[in-house]
This record gives C-alpha cells, structure tokens and sequence, in this order.
C-alpha cells in the first residue's frame, strides 16, 4: 500500500463509511485508482517472495493485511493480482489473522462518526 496507507483509507471512507447518498464517484474514482497504483507495488514486490519483506511473515503482512481483509470484502472492482492474492491467501491460513482482523465491519458501513 501506499506510504501512510492514505489512498486505501480514503477509499474505504469514500465507498464504506459514507452514506451512499453522500458518495461522490469522482473522488471514489480517484481513490480507487490510487489504491490500485499501491496495490500494483505490492503486486510487484511478491513477485520475488512469498512475504512483503522476504520469505518471513514480518510486521509489514500484518499491516498491509489488515488494509487488504477489507479490500477483499469490499463491493469494488478488484483486477486480478495473482502475488497479492496467494500472499492474502498465506494470511488468511493464520488463525490469529482470522480471528483478529477478518471481523464483520458492518457496524462501519454508512456511518461517517463513530
């Protein structure tokens, strides 16, 4: 993902925690395809190896993976990216990644204020 995770957090305000009569498609446009351009970095960067810094499950997975549970869940155009998904699919084998971050968020969906 991006730096500070900043497009990929844009975008689940903009399409989840906003009312879908306040959404505005040009700014989820814009967000998605930032998060698309992050995402295509970490396609890349798998290629290499199983993990995001090498062949070890790190702080960076557990990071990057709690981001791309919602991605996954979210109702959005995703692109295939074959080193992104087989590297979610190692996550989500984790029974502490499943229990901790594969949460139902619904209680977010709609709601600008929590």
């Amino acid at each position: 993902m991006d730096p500070h995770g900043r497009a990929w957090i844009n975008l689940f305000w903009l399409l989840v925690r906003t009312p879908k009569p306040q959404h505005d498609a040009a700014a989820i446009a814009t967000a998605h395809a930032r998060t698309l351009a992050a995402l295509r970095i970490l396609e890349a960067n798998l290629a290499g190896h199983p993990y995001v810094a090498g062949e070890e499950l790190s702080y960076a997975d557990i990071v990057a993976g709690v981001s791309l549970y919602r991605w996954f869940t979210m109702d959005i155009e995703r692109p295939a990216m074959p080193n992104v998904e087989a590297w979610y699919g190692l996550l989500q084998r984790r029974r502490a990644f499943v229990d901790v971050v594969m949460v139902d968020y619904a209680e977010l969906v709609g709601r600008l204020a929590f």
